[in-house]
């Protein structure tokens, strides 16, 4: 791919980057560049401490767009988060200028060490610079904050704000329970739309967890750096009375990140339990499931906040096998089932409105099917037959064997028990009979087949006889049980 002007020796330049020829680069061994970034002439990209080559000092994250003119001095760390757009001349600096040895020209007297501890300068994912602005010090700014043109950042400012002036000052911020942008004049109403959001976060990203420290560790570094202490996102975990090691581990995490909040089952109630005693758990207005084995790639939570703000249904369910990044709003059970079939039941996919589904008559009626998440789908379909895809790829995967139950069991007769649960209140008949077909080519038997030639330890017992029982009137019974008998025998000629 052409990455246009390729400076020498910088850390990293990703896939696709652009950089104009017009430009100055000094320590390039310690500035990253990430994948379609876009620098414009005229800037200045400046490592001021030794460069060793160890380390970025100086990171331009992906997609970031910069105008003409950018002027970032580095002296112990400043990065740009994904999507960041700065305007023309843009001026960043982790570090000031010393001036108080008087009678020395103060381009002699070096860098004046700023306050906080972290001496970083970070800039967070999908905010905007206006033209001229400054950011100067070991400052944070949020994501999917605005700051003003020709406005001076000395100071935190914290996620979906927008400030303005000299020195900057917050002037609106987006409020959880207003769900909007509301006006800020003081400190008192800056402190009270932080507080909203932490009782009343609008999404909760909430993962059951059993026996996995490992697997739970990398899925936390994953997800707790897309989000943020003051932001409109809790993480929550419950732990299923694990005994590996999960319980030190969520300690440790907890008192690190405080959008982080545990809570510990008194004994493994299994795993669908634990998903509704979660929701119950949670505070977000709209609580995104989550398998602990299941990881987000970055840049992947913001578009999540963007769908549910701006489609604004009972559920949405993250389609990652169509890639394009659209939000599409459909109606009714048969839509759901023919875009999904049994791909609805990927937990890791699903959104839902939290208190709709915790307000369900029986949130728990198919609990034992391993697809209860499934029921509650088509529940809400029928109080409100809206529902979003967002068509987006956002997870990278463990591939562990399925654990707790019996594939036959959950994948036909769950499944189907469900689906048939519907038919003639909101689901057709027509729709039912297709999609017991469907959901054997799309998903069950070469699922099955995949994870028999895998090795995976996992109980498909009784597979042949639970077919049996729900396809054995249908006219295609005897070929697929051909087909049935040939994959469950791959393991013995393996």
């Amino acid at each position: 791919m052409d990455n246009g002007h390729r400076p020498a020796n910088l850390y990293s330049l990703g896939e696709g980057a652009r950089l104009d020829a017009s430009g100055m680069i000094y320590g390039a061994e310690e500035i990253a560049i990430g994948r379609e970034a876009m620098i414009s002439s005229g800037y200045r990209l400046i490592v001021t401490s030794t460069v060793s080559g160890i380390r970025p000092k100086l990171i331009i994250g992906d997609g970031v767009q910069a105008d003409i003119g950018l002027n970032v001095t580095a002296e112990h760390h400043v990065e740009l988060e994904s999507s960041v757009w700065c305007g023309p001349y843009v001026v960043l600096s982790d570090a000031e200028a010393e001036f108080r040895k008087t009678g020395l020209p103060v381009y002699k007297q070096g860098i004046r060490e700023s306050g906080g501890s972290s001496k970083k300068l970070i800039v967070g994912e999908g905010t905007y610079l206006g033209p001229y602005a400054v950011v100067e010090g070991a400052v944070t700014i949020g994501k999917g904050c605005v700051v003003g043109a020709g406005s001076v950042v000395r100071a935190d400012v914290p996620d979906y704000s927008v400030v303005s002036g000299v020195p900057a000052r917050i002037e609106r911020m987006f409020d959880t329970v207003a769900e909007d942008w509301i006006a800020v004049e003081s400190e008192r109403e800056v402190a009270d739309v932080l507080r909203r959001r932490r009782e009343h976060p609008l999404l909760s990203i909430c993962i059951p967890t059993y026996n996995r420290a490992k697997e739970l560790e990398q899925c936390l570094e994953a997800v707790l750096p897309q989000t943020s202490m003051n932001g409109l996102i809790e993480v929550c975990v419950s732990d299923n009375a694990s005994d590996d090691g999960t319980a030190a581990l969520l300690a440790r995490y907890v008192m690190k990140h405080p959008q982080l909040r545990a809570i510990r089952q008194p004994e493994n109630i299994g795993g669908e339990r634990n998903y509704l005693e979660i929701l119950k758990f949670a505070r977000g207005k709209y609580a995104k499931l989550h398998g602990d084995d299941d990881y987000f790639v970055p840049g992947a939570v913001q578009p999540i906040l963007y769908a549910l703000l701006h489609k604004r249904t009972r559920f949405l369910f993250i389609d990652v096998l169509r890639n394009d990044g659209t939000v599409e709003t459909m109606e009714g059970m048969d839509t759901l089932v023919r875009e999904l079939s049994l791909a609805s039941g990927f937990i890791t996919s699903i959104v839902v409105e939290r208190t709709a589904v915790l307000s369900l008559s029986e949130p728990d009626r198919f609990i034992g099917t391993s697809l209860n998440h499934i029921y509650w789908l088509l529940e809400l379909l029928r109080t409100d037959p809206r529902f979003s895809l967002l068509k987006l790829s956002m997870f990278s995967y463990e591939f562990n064997a399925p654990r707790g139950y019996n594939y036959g069991d959950a994948a036909i007769r769950g499944y189907l028990e469900i689906l048939r649960h519907f038919v003639g209140r909101g689901l057709s008949e027509e729709v039912y009979a297709a999609e017991k077909k469907i959901v054997l080519d799309r998903f069950v038997l070469p699922r099955l087949e995949m994870m028999i030639e895998a090795g995976m330890d996992f109980d498909y017992g009784g597979f042949e006889a639970v077919f049996t029982e729900h396809y054995e009137q249908e006219s295609y019974y005897d070929s697929y049980l051909a087909e049935v008998r040939r994959i469950v025998g791959l393991r013995d000629r393996g």
